[in-house]
């Protein structure tokens, strides 16, 4: 099987993007050539962004920086593979929604500014770093937001 690249910064028309057409059309040949499925990734991707609603943040919506994939990312990588496999739809959707429910498979990064003084009181107050007292909160607001889930 033979992939085509993704998208870089998810902008089609910057210029690295540009010079991908070239790439991504010489291995759609040498697919074709060789007999090889092929898992045309950079459309999927294309398509992809244009399902997120227009005023969504650009840039950050399949990837963690705008080369490296986020989850959901992965998702549409991993569907162009067992597409080009052969997977129907209905297969697909399975397989979306057994990944959408694994655990573990998205983490929140959060920055809190605070200053020294306040950081020093928390951990005083509590007798524990206040990053150990946000993340107890914050999974203890995950678990009242959504019931029944480990």
């Amino acid at each position: 099987m033979v992939l085509t690249s993704t998208m870089i910064r998810e902008d089609q028309s910057n210029g690295l993007n540009q010079k991908l057409l070239g790439y991504n059309a010489a291995l759609k040949e040498l697919a074709a050539s060789k007999g090889c499925l092929l898992a045309d990734l950079n459309t999927r991707m294309q398509d992809k962004l244009k399902t997120f609603p227009e005023d969504a943040p650009k840039g950050k919506q399949l990837t963690r920086d705008g080369v490296h994939m986020n989850a959901y990312g992965n998702i549409m990588m991993a569907s162009g593979v067992l597409a080009a496999f052969g997977l129907s739809q209905e297969e697909l959707a399975a397989c979306e929604a057994a990944w959408k429910s694994a655990p573990n498979t998205m983490s929140i990064r959060l920055q809190v500014g605070m200053s020294i003084a306040d950081y020093e009181a928390i951990q005083n107050k509590t007798g524990q770093s206040p990053e150990t007292v946000f993340a107890r909160f914050l999974e203890e607001k995950k678990a009242e937001l959504l019931p029944g889930k480990k």
